[in-house]
Protein backbone atom coordinates (compact mmCIF):
# COMPACT_ATOMS: atom_id res chain seq x y z
CA UNK A 1 0.00 0.00 0.00
CA UNK A 2 1.23 3.46 -0.60
CA UNK A 3 1.19 6.12 1.84
CA UNK A 4 -1.59 7.95 2.00
CA UNK A 5 -3.36 5.40 -0.45
CA UNK A 6 -6.20 3.74 0.85
CA UNK A 7 -7.22 0.27 0.15
CA UNK A 8 -10.13 -1.86 0.57
CA UNK A 9 -9.70 -4.66 3.49
CA UNK A 10 -12.17 -6.59 5.73
CA UNK A 11 -11.88 -5.91 9.08
CA UNK A 12 -14.15 -7.36 12.77
CA UNK A 13 -14.95 -5.37 15.08
CA UNK A 14 -18.01 -6.10 18.26
CA UNK A 15 -20.31 -6.31 15.81
CA UNK A 16 -18.43 -8.85 13.01
CA UNK A 17 -17.10 -8.17 10.25
CA UNK A 18 -17.29 -5.44 8.02
CA UNK A 19 -16.08 -4.02 4.97
CA UNK A 20 -13.56 -1.27 5.59
CA UNK A 21 -11.00 1.18 4.29
CA UNK A 22 -7.33 1.38 5.71
CA UNK A 23 -5.19 4.60 5.45
CA UNK A 24 -1.41 4.00 7.00
CA UNK A 25 -2.43 1.32 9.06
CA UNK A 26 -5.97 2.73 10.47
CA UNK A 27 -8.90 1.11 9.28
CA UNK A 28 -12.59 2.82 9.10
CA UNK A 29 -15.87 1.25 8.50
CA UNK A 30 -16.90 2.65 4.42
CA UNK A 31 -20.36 4.11 4.20
CA UNK A 32 -21.48 2.03 2.06
CA UNK A 33 -20.58 0.49 -1.71
CA UNK A 34 -21.44 1.93 -4.91
CA UNK A 35 -22.78 -0.02 -7.83
CA UNK A 36 -23.66 0.60 -11.94
CA UNK A 37 -27.63 1.40 -12.96
CA UNK A 38 -28.68 -0.74 -14.96
CA UNK A 39 -27.51 -3.73 -12.54
CA UNK A 40 -26.05 -7.05 -14.06
CA UNK A 41 -25.52 -10.19 -12.67
CA UNK A 42 -21.62 -9.69 -12.22
CA UNK A 43 -22.61 -6.55 -9.90
CA UNK A 44 -25.50 -7.68 -8.09
CA UNK A 45 -23.77 -11.20 -7.48
CA UNK A 46 -20.77 -9.21 -5.95
CA UNK A 47 -22.73 -7.43 -3.62
CA UNK A 48 -24.81 -10.37 -2.82
CA UNK A 49 -22.42 -12.48 -1.77
CA UNK A 50 -20.61 -9.62 0.76
CA UNK A 51 -23.57 -9.52 2.52
CA UNK A 52 -24.55 -13.29 2.20
CA UNK A 53 -21.56 -14.05 4.47
CA UNK A 54 -22.23 -11.80 7.10
CA UNK A 55 -19.93 -8.51 6.16
CA UNK A 56 -21.59 -4.97 6.62
CA UNK A 57 -21.35 -2.72 3.34
CA UNK A 58 -22.66 0.00 4.87
CA UNK A 59 -25.21 1.64 2.46
CA UNK A 60 -25.81 0.39 -1.33
CA UNK A 61 -26.00 2.98 -3.95
CA UNK A 62 -26.03 3.44 -7.49
CA UNK A 63 -24.78 5.60 -10.29
CA UNK A 64 -23.92 6.38 -13.86
CA UNK A 65 -20.20 5.43 -15.18
CA UNK A 66 -19.00 8.13 -17.16
CA UNK A 67 -15.96 8.73 -19.65
CA UNK A 68 -12.64 7.80 -18.54
CA UNK A 69 -14.43 5.05 -16.00
CA UNK A 70 -14.94 7.94 -13.76
CA UNK A 71 -17.81 8.04 -11.57
CA UNK A 72 -19.68 11.71 -11.35
CA UNK A 73 -15.77 12.91 -13.22
CA UNK A 74 -14.62 11.44 -9.87
CA UNK A 75 -11.73 8.28 -9.61
CA UNK A 76 -12.02 4.83 -7.42
CA UNK A 77 -9.81 6.34 -5.24
CA UNK A 78 -11.19 9.69 -4.55
CA UNK A 79 -14.42 7.82 -4.26
CA UNK A 80 -12.52 5.48 -1.67
CA UNK A 81 -11.34 8.71 0.40
CA UNK A 82 -14.98 9.38 0.89
CA UNK A 83 -15.54 6.44 2.07
CA UNK A 84 -17.26 4.76 -0.78
CA UNK A 85 -16.29 1.35 -2.61
CA UNK A 86 -16.96 1.17 -6.45
CA UNK A 87 -18.33 -2.52 -7.14
CA UNK A 88 -18.00 -3.28 -11.19
CA UNK A 89 -17.88 0.13 -12.07
CA UNK A 90 -14.56 2.52 -12.37
CA UNK A 91 -12.49 0.42 -14.62
CA UNK A 92 -9.81 -2.12 -13.80
CA UNK A 93 -8.14 1.56 -11.77
CA UNK A 94 -5.09 1.35 -10.29
CA UNK A 95 -4.84 -2.15 -8.98
CA UNK A 96 -7.13 -5.23 -8.78
CA UNK A 97 -4.55 -7.01 -6.55
CA UNK A 98 -5.89 -8.47 -2.76
CA UNK A 99 -3.34 -6.44 -1.50
CA UNK A 100 -4.06 -3.00 -2.77
CA UNK A 101 -7.67 -3.20 -3.63
CA UNK A 102 -8.91 0.15 -4.40
CA UNK A 103 -12.01 -0.63 -5.98
CA UNK A 104 -14.03 -3.57 -6.72
CA UNK A 105 -14.17 -3.88 -10.63
CA UNK A 106 -12.36 -5.54 -13.49
CA UNK A 107 -10.72 -4.83 -16.95
CA UNK A 108 -13.59 -5.09 -18.97
CA UNK A 109 -11.21 -5.51 -22.25
CA UNK A 110 -10.50 -9.01 -24.29
CA UNK A 111 -7.42 -9.79 -22.15
CA UNK A 112 -9.26 -9.51 -18.58
CA UNK A 113 -9.46 -13.08 -17.02
CA UNK A 114 -11.45 -11.46 -14.04
CA UNK A 115 -15.20 -10.28 -13.34
CA UNK A 116 -15.72 -8.03 -9.90
CA UNK A 117 -17.45 -11.12 -8.42
CA UNK A 118 -14.29 -13.26 -8.72
CA UNK A 119 -12.29 -10.19 -7.22
CA UNK A 120 -14.79 -10.40 -4.35
CA UNK A 121 -14.75 -14.28 -3.75
CA UNK A 122 -11.33 -13.82 -3.57
CA UNK A 123 -10.99 -10.65 -0.71
CA UNK A 124 -13.97 -12.28 1.54
CA UNK A 125 -12.93 -16.19 0.59
CA UNK A 126 -10.33 -15.77 3.57
CA UNK A 127 -12.44 -14.82 5.94
CA UNK A 128 -15.58 -16.76 6.15
CA UNK A 129 -16.19 -20.45 6.46
CA UNK A 130 -18.44 -22.54 4.14
CA UNK A 131 -18.87 -26.29 3.70
CA UNK A 132 -17.22 -27.66 0.14
CA UNK A 133 -20.35 -28.46 -0.99
CA UNK A 134 -21.44 -24.46 -1.24
CA UNK A 135 -17.75 -23.46 -1.44
CA UNK A 136 -17.75 -25.74 -4.86
CA UNK A 137 -20.92 -24.10 -6.00
CA UNK A 138 -20.10 -20.93 -5.59
CA UNK A 139 -16.81 -21.31 -7.64
CA UNK A 140 -18.98 -22.86 -10.19
CA UNK A 141 -20.95 -19.84 -10.22
CA UNK A 142 -17.90 -17.26 -10.61
CA UNK A 143 -17.04 -19.20 -13.55
CA UNK A 144 -20.44 -18.83 -15.09
CA UNK A 145 -20.75 -15.17 -14.24
CA UNK A 146 -16.90 -14.74 -15.66
CA UNK A 147 -18.37 -16.42 -19.31
CA UNK A 148 -21.15 -14.71 -19.36
CA UNK A 149 -19.41 -11.13 -18.27
CA UNK A 150 -16.38 -11.21 -20.24
CA UNK A 151 -17.83 -12.85 -23.87
CA UNK A 152 -21.10 -12.21 -23.37
CA UNK A 153 -24.61 -14.27 -24.37
CA UNK A 154 -26.66 -16.35 -22.08
CA UNK A 155 -28.86 -19.27 -22.20
CA UNK A 156 -31.93 -19.70 -22.21
CA UNK A 157 -33.99 -18.89 -18.25
CA UNK A 158 -30.27 -18.35 -16.99
CA UNK A 159 -29.71 -16.27 -14.19
CA UNK A 160 -28.47 -13.36 -17.02
CA UNK A 161 -31.40 -13.81 -19.05
CA UNK A 162 -33.29 -13.10 -15.35
CA UNK A 163 -31.15 -10.10 -14.88
CA UNK A 164 -31.66 -8.61 -18.25
CA UNK A 165 -35.34 -9.03 -17.94
CA UNK A 166 -36.08 -7.29 -15.15
CA UNK A 167 -33.91 -4.22 -16.74
CA UNK A 168 -35.71 -4.51 -20.15
CA UNK A 169 -38.88 -4.07 -17.38
CA UNK A 170 -37.52 -0.94 -16.18
CA UNK A 171 -36.70 -2.30 -12.47
CA UNK A 172 -34.82 -0.24 -10.22
CA UNK A 173 -31.52 -1.58 -9.09
CA UNK A 174 -32.58 -1.72 -5.99
CA UNK A 175 -35.66 -3.64 -6.30
CA UNK A 176 -33.81 -6.13 -9.14
CA UNK A 177 -31.01 -6.78 -6.34
CA UNK A 178 -33.75 -7.84 -4.13
CA UNK A 179 -34.87 -10.57 -6.75
CA UNK A 180 -31.58 -11.58 -7.71
CA UNK A 181 -31.05 -12.12 -3.77
CA UNK A 182 -33.69 -14.28 -3.29
CA UNK A 183 -33.14 -16.47 -6.51
CA UNK A 184 -29.23 -16.60 -5.97
CA UNK A 185 -30.31 -17.73 -2.02
CA UNK A 186 -32.31 -20.68 -3.14
CA UNK A 187 -29.87 -21.71 -5.84
CA UNK A 188 -26.93 -21.82 -3.51
CA UNK A 189 -28.74 -23.44 -0.66
CA UNK A 190 -30.79 -26.10 -2.98
CA UNK A 191 -29.19 -29.63 -2.87
CA UNK A 192 -27.95 -30.12 -6.51
CA UNK A 193 -30.25 -33.16 -7.11
CA UNK A 194 -33.73 -31.42 -5.49
CA UNK A 195 -35.02 -29.32 -8.44
CA UNK A 196 -38.95 -28.36 -8.15
CA UNK A 197 -39.48 -29.23 -11.63
CA UNK A 198 -43.36 -30.04 -10.57
CA UNK A 199 -43.79 -26.53 -9.61
CA UNK A 200 -41.74 -24.96 -12.74
CA UNK A 201 -44.23 -26.86 -15.07
CA UNK A 202 -47.32 -25.85 -12.65
CA UNK A 203 -46.43 -22.46 -13.25
CA UNK A 204 -46.26 -22.39 -16.82
CA UNK A 205 -49.27 -24.27 -17.50
CA UNK A 206 -50.88 -21.66 -15.27
CA UNK A 207 -49.56 -18.74 -17.11
CA UNK A 208 -50.37 -20.28 -20.70
CA UNK A 209 -54.02 -20.89 -19.44
CA UNK A 210 -54.23 -17.66 -17.74
CA UNK A 211 -53.28 -15.95 -20.63
CA UNK A 212 -55.12 -17.38 -23.25
CA UNK A 213 -52.05 -18.32 -25.20
CA UNK A 214 -51.71 -21.55 -27.30
CA UNK A 215 -49.42 -24.05 -25.02
CA UNK A 216 -48.36 -25.57 -28.38
CA UNK A 217 -47.25 -22.71 -29.82
CA UNK A 218 -44.51 -21.57 -27.87
CA UNK A 219 -43.98 -24.29 -26.07
CA UNK A 220 -41.35 -25.05 -27.61
CA UNK A 221 -37.96 -23.14 -25.76
CA UNK A 222 -39.32 -24.39 -22.18
CA UNK A 223 -39.91 -27.93 -23.91
CA UNK A 224 -35.97 -27.51 -25.29
CA UNK A 225 -34.96 -26.40 -21.73
CA UNK A 226 -36.47 -29.07 -19.99
CA UNK A 227 -35.11 -31.29 -21.79
CA UNK A 228 -31.46 -30.27 -21.52
CA UNK A 229 -32.40 -30.12 -17.74
CA UNK A 230 -32.51 -33.48 -18.03
CA UNK A 231 -29.93 -34.16 -19.86
CA UNK A 232 -27.61 -32.55 -17.83
CA UNK A 233 -26.41 -29.84 -19.83
CA UNK A 234 -27.60 -26.61 -17.81
CA UNK A 235 -26.00 -28.34 -14.42
CA UNK A 236 -23.26 -25.95 -14.15
CA UNK A 237 -25.65 -22.56 -14.41
CA UNK A 238 -27.71 -20.85 -12.14
CA UNK A 239 -30.75 -21.28 -13.96
CA UNK A 240 -34.41 -20.76 -13.89
CA UNK A 241 -35.39 -24.34 -12.71
CA UNK A 242 -32.54 -24.13 -10.03
CA UNK A 243 -34.36 -21.01 -8.40
CA UNK A 244 -37.78 -21.83 -8.38
CA UNK A 245 -39.03 -22.24 -4.75
CA UNK A 246 -42.15 -20.99 -3.35
CA UNK A 247 -39.71 -18.10 -1.95
CA UNK A 248 -39.59 -17.09 -5.70
CA UNK A 249 -42.85 -18.38 -7.41
CA UNK A 250 -43.78 -14.27 -7.89
CA UNK A 251 -40.49 -13.70 -9.39
CA UNK A 252 -40.62 -17.10 -11.64
CA UNK A 253 -44.41 -16.27 -12.50
CA UNK A 254 -43.01 -12.71 -14.08
CA UNK A 255 -40.09 -14.56 -15.91
CA UNK A 256 -42.30 -17.19 -17.48
CA UNK A 257 -45.19 -14.57 -18.47
CA UNK A 258 -42.28 -12.00 -20.21
CA UNK A 259 -40.77 -15.57 -22.06
CA UNK A 260 -44.08 -16.15 -23.50
CA UNK A 261 -44.19 -12.07 -24.85
CA UNK A 262 -40.74 -12.68 -25.84
CA UNK A 263 -41.58 -15.91 -27.91
CA UNK A 264 -44.01 -13.70 -29.56
CA UNK A 265 -42.45 -10.64 -30.34
CA UNK A 266 -39.67 -12.92 -31.85
CA UNK A 267 -42.11 -14.44 -34.24
CA UNK A 268 -43.53 -11.18 -35.30
CA UNK A 269 -40.47 -9.68 -35.92
CA UNK A 270 -38.93 -13.01 -37.52
CA UNK A 271 -41.99 -12.50 -40.22
CA UNK A 272 -40.81 -8.73 -40.84
CA UNK A 273 -37.33 -10.16 -41.57
CA UNK A 274 -38.16 -13.04 -44.11
CA UNK A 275 -40.42 -10.27 -45.53
CA UNK A 276 -37.75 -7.99 -45.90
CA UNK A 277 -35.25 -10.77 -47.51
CA UNK A 278 -37.91 -11.65 -50.48
CA UNK A 279 -38.03 -7.73 -51.20
CA UNK A 280 -41.73 -7.46 -50.18
CA UNK A 281 -42.91 -4.46 -48.11
CA UNK A 282 -40.87 -4.87 -44.22
CA UNK A 283 -40.75 -1.96 -41.75
CA UNK A 284 -36.56 -4.12 -42.14
CA UNK A 285 -33.66 -2.69 -43.89
CA UNK A 286 -31.95 -5.36 -45.87
CA UNK A 287 -28.48 -4.62 -47.74
CA UNK A 288 -26.17 -7.21 -49.15
CA UNK A 289 -22.96 -7.02 -48.17
CA UNK A 290 -19.22 -8.20 -49.62
CA UNK A 291 -18.48 -12.04 -49.52
CA UNK A 292 -22.21 -12.62 -49.96
CA UNK A 293 -23.21 -11.58 -46.85
CA UNK A 294 -26.15 -9.72 -45.65
CA UNK A 295 -27.40 -6.35 -43.37
CA UNK A 296 -30.48 -6.52 -41.33
CA UNK A 297 -31.48 -2.99 -40.23
CA UNK A 298 -34.78 -2.08 -37.94
CA UNK A 299 -35.60 1.17 -35.87
CA UNK A 300 -37.60 -1.05 -33.25
CA UNK A 301 -37.64 -1.00 -29.35
CA UNK A 302 -38.33 -4.97 -29.65
CA UNK A 303 -36.02 -6.93 -27.63
CA UNK A 304 -36.17 -9.87 -29.96
CA UNK A 305 -34.96 -8.03 -33.26
CA UNK A 306 -31.43 -9.16 -32.94
CA UNK A 307 -31.90 -12.84 -32.04
CA UNK A 308 -34.73 -13.07 -34.98
CA UNK A 309 -31.89 -11.59 -37.25
CA UNK A 310 -28.85 -13.81 -35.94
CA UNK A 311 -31.21 -16.79 -36.72
CA UNK A 312 -31.98 -15.45 -40.28
CA UNK A 313 -28.55 -15.51 -40.68
CA UNK A 314 -27.77 -11.78 -40.59
CA UNK A 315 -23.82 -11.16 -40.63
CA UNK A 316 -24.43 -7.65 -38.94
CA UNK A 317 -27.19 -6.18 -37.51
CA UNK A 318 -28.09 -2.59 -36.84
CA UNK A 319 -30.76 -2.03 -34.25
CA UNK A 320 -31.99 1.93 -33.25
CA UNK A 321 -34.47 2.39 -30.47
CA UNK A 322 -37.72 5.18 -30.41
CA UNK A 323 -34.85 7.54 -28.15
CA UNK A 324 -32.37 7.32 -31.18
CA UNK A 325 -30.11 4.62 -29.27
CA UNK A 326 -28.38 2.25 -31.75
CA UNK A 327 -26.80 -0.97 -31.20
CA UNK A 328 -24.66 -2.83 -33.60
CA UNK A 329 -24.45 -7.05 -33.62
CA UNK A 330 -22.51 -9.33 -35.66
CA UNK A 331 -22.34 -12.83 -36.13
CA UNK A 332 -19.22 -14.37 -35.07
CA UNK A 333 -18.47 -16.64 -37.45
CA UNK A 334 -19.06 -14.21 -40.40
CA UNK A 335 -15.30 -12.76 -39.12
CA UNK A 336 -16.49 -9.09 -39.12
CA UNK A 337 -14.07 -6.32 -38.95
CA UNK A 338 -15.90 -4.79 -36.43
CA UNK A 339 -13.16 -2.43 -34.89
CA UNK A 340 -12.88 -0.68 -38.91
CA UNK A 341 -16.78 -0.07 -38.27
CA UNK A 342 -16.44 1.20 -34.56
CA UNK A 343 -13.81 3.44 -35.98
CA UNK A 344 -15.86 5.04 -38.70
CA UNK A 345 -18.48 5.56 -36.52
CA UNK A 346 -16.65 7.53 -33.56
CA UNK A 347 -15.22 9.68 -36.64
CA UNK A 348 -18.88 9.80 -37.86
CA UNK A 349 -20.92 10.94 -34.34
CA UNK A 350 -17.76 13.07 -33.59
CA UNK A 351 -17.85 15.13 -36.71
CA UNK A 352 -22.05 15.33 -36.32
CA UNK A 353 -21.38 16.77 -32.63
CA UNK A 354 -18.01 19.14 -33.17
CA UNK A 355 -18.43 20.21 -36.95
CA UNK A 356 -14.36 18.50 -37.25
CA UNK A 357 -12.85 15.54 -38.24
CA UNK A 358 -11.05 13.25 -35.36
CA UNK A 359 -7.34 13.53 -36.38
CA UNK A 360 -5.90 10.19 -33.82
CA UNK A 361 -4.28 6.97 -34.85
CA UNK A 362 -6.75 4.05 -36.39
CA UNK A 363 -5.45 1.98 -33.33
CA UNK A 364 -6.98 4.89 -30.92
CA UNK A 365 -10.15 5.23 -32.95
CA UNK A 366 -10.69 1.33 -32.66
CA UNK A 367 -10.16 0.20 -29.30
CA UNK A 368 -12.56 -1.30 -27.16
CA UNK A 369 -14.42 0.41 -24.44
CA UNK A 370 -14.91 4.17 -25.07
CA UNK A 371 -12.54 7.24 -25.92
CA UNK A 372 -12.96 10.12 -24.38
CA UNK A 373 -14.05 12.28 -27.87
CA UNK A 374 -16.84 10.05 -28.22
CA UNK A 375 -18.20 8.76 -25.07
CA UNK A 376 -21.71 7.57 -25.71
CA UNK A 377 -20.64 4.79 -27.75
CA UNK A 378 -19.27 1.59 -25.77
CA UNK A 379 -17.23 -1.28 -28.41
CA UNK A 380 -17.64 -4.60 -26.99
CA UNK A 381 -14.71 -6.48 -28.57
CA UNK A 382 -15.39 -9.53 -27.18
CA UNK A 383 -18.95 -9.61 -28.08
CA UNK A 384 -18.47 -8.05 -31.32
CA UNK A 385 -20.55 -5.30 -30.49
CA UNK A 386 -20.68 -1.51 -30.73
CA UNK A 387 -23.48 0.22 -27.94
CA UNK A 388 -25.12 3.22 -27.89
CA UNK A 389 -26.41 2.38 -24.44
CA UNK A 390 -28.51 -0.99 -23.65
CA UNK A 391 -30.44 -2.16 -21.24
CA UNK A 392 -27.96 -2.50 -18.22
CA UNK A 393 -26.64 1.06 -19.55
CA UNK A 394 -29.92 3.30 -20.96
CA UNK A 395 -28.34 6.59 -19.43
CA UNK A 396 -26.42 6.96 -22.73
CA UNK A 397 -26.87 10.06 -25.15
CA UNK A 398 -28.28 9.51 -28.27
CA UNK A 399 -26.60 9.09 -31.24
CA UNK A 400 -26.53 12.06 -33.51
CA UNK A 401 -25.87 9.65 -37.00
CA UNK A 402 -29.01 9.43 -38.34
CA UNK A 403 -29.98 5.95 -39.04
CA UNK A 404 -30.01 5.61 -43.01
CA UNK A 405 -26.53 6.70 -42.51
CA UNK A 406 -25.75 4.61 -39.87
CA UNK A 407 -26.84 1.94 -41.94
CA UNK A 408 -24.59 3.21 -45.01
CA UNK A 409 -21.70 3.65 -42.96
CA UNK A 410 -21.73 0.01 -42.15
CA UNK A 411 -21.99 -1.26 -45.72
CA UNK A 412 -19.35 0.82 -46.88
CA UNK A 413 -16.45 -0.20 -43.96
CA UNK A 414 -17.65 -4.37 -43.92
CA UNK A 415 -15.43 -6.25 -46.32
Amino acid sequence: MTENNPRIVIATDEKGKYLGIETNGITIPAKGVCGHEGLDVDCATAILLMKRYGINIGRVVFKSSGENSLVENKTAIEWLKRGWILVDIGGSGENCSSDNLTHLDHNHGKESNECATSIVWRLISSHIKVSEEERERIVKLIKYIKRVDLNGGQQFFDLSHICKDLNVKRETPETILKKISSALTVYIERPIDKLNTELFEKLVLEIFEEKGVDYETLEGPIKRYLKNVEDGKTQNIPDILRMTSMSTKSLIRSIIQSEIVRQKNFQQDLLEIKRAIRGGNSSVIYKKLKRGKFLLAAETDSTEFKSAALQAGATIIVKMNSSGQFQIFTQKRDKVNIAEIVEALRIEEHFLRNGETLQLSRAYLQQEGTIPEVSNLFFFMKGGMLLNGSNTANDQPSSVIPFERNVELNVKTFR
